[in-house]
């Protein structure tokens, strides 16, 4: 996803609690989209 690239680049910064927040964010999403993708499917 975006938020994990994002993530990925702000490592590559040395940014890692910039890039730990995000993989955070993006976790989030993912664990809301999930449930919704099943019920779809």
């Amino acid at each position: 996803t975006v938020l994990d690239t994002m993530a990925q680049i702000e490592q590559k910064r040395g940014n890692a609690i910039e890039a730990e927040e995000i993989s955070q964010r993006a976790e989030k999403i993912r664990a809301y989209h999930r449930p919704i993708a099943k019920a779809t499917k």
